[in-house]
């Protein structure tokens, strides 16, 4: 059950103060937090990520594989873009949405889909932390509520680098422990830094 009283963590962060996943965590079902340490991006990864892929408050970010939509919450509460996740996972999906309306985040969307379904188009900018390593290892995996397999983690990449050929130049990424995949030559690496557990990539379409 949700917490509908104002999360004391989250209104930190609307004034621009650092805070730590614990705090922002407490938004969650007491069993979900467990997750947050694997599948969650880390706040301090999310704040950057967001504010390198919200150029303008037109932006719309499209985050492949949201989850519990973690990283969405932050850089809509943290930029002034529009943030959008797809999950497949349909609970995930409504948790999602159902915490960005009881905290007062409007600029966060949550799309119940499998990615290789959604038109990109939509966005102008994309971030991925490592969605298809459940594809590959079964300890990596949430639950059982998913097929997952060799063939059809070849299928997601394959479906990535297809729909990032077709971006337009200008369109930005960022990937928190990578993707799986080297992403198409037209795409500059921005910067690269290793925080936390992992690298966090970003990277501008020429």
């Amino acid at each position: 059950m949700l917490n509908e009283t104002p999360a004391p963590g989250l209104e930190s962060l609307r004034q621009g103060q650092l805070i730590s996943d614990a705090e922002f965590d407490e938004i969650y079902p007491r069993e979900l937090r467990e997750f947050s340490g694997r599948h969650w991006t880390p706040l301090r990864i999310a704040r950057s990520a967001a504010n390198f892929l919200a150029v303008t408050p037109e932006t719309r970010v499209l985050d492949i594989g949201s989850g519990a939509g973690k990283f969405c919450l932050i850089g809509a509460i943290t930029t002034p873009a529009g943030f959008f996740g797809v999950e497949q996972r349909k609970p995930l999906t409504d948790l999602a949405t159902e915490l960005a309306r009881t905290h007062d985040v409007p600029r966060a969307h949550f799309i119940n889909a499998n990615m290789a379904d959604l038109d990109w188009s939509a966005f102008q900018s994309f971030y991925f932390f490592n969605p298809f390593q459940e594809q590959l290892d079964p300890t990596a995996r949430i639950d059982d509520t998913l097929p997952c397999s060799l063939h059809r983690a070849e299928y997601y990449l394959e479906t990535v680098r297809t729909k990032l050929v077709a971006a337009p130049a200008g369109t930005r990424v960022a990937s928190y422990h990578g993707i799986g995949l080297e992403l198409p030559a037209d795409f500059e690496l921005h910067s690269r830094e290793y925080r936390g557990s992992g690298h966090l990539d970003l990277w501008i379409k020429r």
